[in-house]
C-alpha cells in the first residue's frame, strides 16, 4: 500500500512548485525543524552530508525513465529556476555552517539550462553554502552542452561530467525516444571536457 501511495503522490510537490503555488500540505518550518535536528546528528557523528539539484527539464522524455522529468518552454525553466533560487535562500540558514561533501545536478537534463541561468544559479548556490571541498557533478546531453557552459563548469569547480548516450545504436534510440549523437560527436565532446579539465 505505502508503495502505491509513493508513486501516486512523489510528483506532487514539483508540480505545484513548479507553477509557484505552495503545496497545503507543504509545512516549511516543519521541515527545516527536522533538518536542524539531523544536522545536529550529522555533526556530532562527522558523517558526510550531499546536496542535489533537480532541473526537472528535457527536450524529450525518453520512454524507459522513471525519473520526474518534463518538455517545457524556455519561459517554464526559467521560472523553475527562479523558484529554485528562492527556496534555496530559505534553507540557506539552516545549512550556513554545514560542509557539504558532494553536490548533484541532475534531472530531466541539467544542461537544458541556458547559460545566463545556469550562472545564476551556481552563484546562488556557491554564496549560499559550503561547497569548497564539495566533489560536483553533472548530468549533460550532447544536445545541450556548449563550450561556454563547460567554461561555466569548470569556473565552478566541477569534476565530475555525465553525459547521456545510452547507445550508438540508432535504431535502439528511436525505440526509447532519444534524440540520436553518433560515436564521433560524442568523441569530440570528451575531448572538450578534456580540455577544460
Amino acid at each position: 500500500m505505502e508503495r502505491i501511495n509513493y508513486f501516486s503522490n512523489r510528483y506532487k510537490y514539483y508540480y505545484k512548485f513548479m507553477f509557484g503555488k505552495n503545496p497545503t500540505d507543504f509545512n516549511l518550518d516543519l521541515i527545516l525543524n527536522k533538518w536542524s535536528q539531523n544536522l545536529s546528528f550529522i555533526k556530532k557523528k562527522n558523517k558526510k552530508i550531499g546536496l542535489y539539484i533537480h532541473i526537472p527539464y528535457c527536450e524529450n522524455i525518453c520512454y524507459f525513465c522513471d525519473c520526474f522529468s518534463k518538455p517545457g518552454s524556455q519561459k517554464e525553466i526559467e521560472n523553475y529556476t527562479n523558484l529554485l533560487i528562492k527556496e534555496i535562500k530559505k534553507f540557506t540558514p539552516t545549512f550556513k555552517e554545514i560542509n557539504f561533501d558532494t553536490l548533484y545536478f541532475g534531472g530531466g537534463t541539467a544542461s537544458i539550462l541556458s547559460l545566463n541561468y545556469l550562472n545564476k544559479l551556481f552563484r546562488t548556490l556557491y554564496s549560499s553554502f559550503n561547497l569548497k571541498k564539495a566533489h560536483s557533478s553533472f548530468e549533460g546531453s550532447p544536445q545541450t552542452l556548449s563550450d561556454a557552459k563547460l567554461k561555466v563548469l569548470k569556473e565552478f569547480n566541477f569534476t565530475r561530467l555525465t553525459i547521456g548516450v545510452q547507445s550508438f545504436n540508432k535504431r535502439v534510440l528511436e525505440l526509447n525516444n532519444r534524440p540520436f549523437s553518433s560515436e564521433r560527436i560524442i568523441r569530440h565532446l570528451v575531448e572538450k571536457c578534456k580540455k577544460y579539465g
